[in-house]
């Protein structure tokens, strides 16, 4: 029978039960690990993200967009994943005009429309922590308390480079793992029904990221 979820979740019930259908037991274990991860991997993206754009560095901006949309939408998170994939677009999209030093006008709308989708991404983050956890507790398989965690969604954004690949080892980096991507699922699950790695979001591949034109 198919996931039915209320029309107000800010989850996507089609992506997130191919996830819960990993689970072999009670627990939830395997989708909880995932979740887990997801939980300190985006805070972590929008401190980058948020360092990034008071630098001006729209490259990292758009790159850890792109990461985490693609996090997002493979576990159903759906309104981050697409906030995310517009902040993509508006920083690909002024790194790709012709500028110079001089024209500080769209710089600065630039930098004030994407600081405003950085905070409804991290909105939409919460709200839909704030399911997930209340998910998995009515079901029997509550994630620990924010307390007893190792780090929280406030501690983590002041480390913008926490997903490089020289970050400490645990948890995995965005290059080293390359987010919640199909490689994992599918190694929980051997088959040779190629069905199992189809979970992935329709996010497009990483496109090639120029920088601004210098003066």
């Amino acid at each position: 029978m198919p996931l039915t979820l209320d029309a107000d979740a800010p989850i996507n019930a089609e992506a997130f039960e191919q996830i819960l259908e990993l689970d072999d037991d009670e627990t939830c274990t395997f989708s909880k690990n995932m979740i887990a991860l997801y939980f300190q991997q985006a805070p972590a993206a929008f401190g980058a993200m948020r360092t990034a754009l008071s630098d001006e560095d729209f490259v990292t901006v758009a790159d850890r967009a792109h990461f985490i949309a693609g996090s997002s939408a493979s576990l159903g998170i759906i309104h981050v994943a697409s906030t995310c994939a517009r902040i993509e677009e508006e920083t690909k999209a002024y790194l790709n005009q012709e500028t110079t030093a001089a024209d500080t006008k769209l710089l600065t709308e630039t930098v004030k429309l994407v600081d405003g989708m950085v905070d409804e991404t991290r909105d939409a983050y919460l709200a839909a922590k704030k399911w997930l956890r209340g998910w998995y507790a009515e079901r029997g398989a509550p994630f620990p308390d924010e307390e007893e965690q190792t780090g929280s969604e406030d501690a983590t954004t002041t480390t913008p480079r926490e997903s490089a690949p020289s970050a400490k080892p645990n948890p995995p980096s965005a290059s080293d793992t390359s987010s919640l991507d199909a490689k994992s699922i599918a190694s929980k699950t051997p088959s040779t029904d190629s069905s199992q790695t189809t979970i992935m979001p329709p996010v497009p591949p990483p496109e090639p990221v120029s920088k601004p034109l210098a003066t």
